[in-house]
């Protein structure tokens, strides 16, 4: 069983890095998931990572909504994710 959002082909996504913007006291704040990861363009062969470190990042912070949470039991064995 593949996971849906490793489905998606991100070859026609221009300028996506392994960065993400989110507004802080109404400013918006660029945060790397990984270090160097504002030159690290996300690719077929390292979206997973992305999707990892983004899914960490935003469950870390307690951003990720609980729907999504929910529907990974229907996608099966996800064993980064911890809640």
């Amino acid at each position: 069983m593949s996971v849906p959002c490793f489905q998606n082909d991100v070859s026609d996504v221009p300028g996506m890095t392994f960065t993400v913007d989110y507004e802080h006291f109404g400013e918006i704040v660029s945060h790397e998931l990984k270090p160097g990861g504002e030159g690290i363009e996300v690719v077929e062969a390292n979206k997973e990572e992305f999707v990892r470190l983004m899914t960490e990042w935003r469950l870390s912070r307690g951003t990720l909504p609980l729907c999504v949470v929910a529907r990974w039991s229907e996608v099966g064995e996800v064993g980064w994710v911890a809640i």
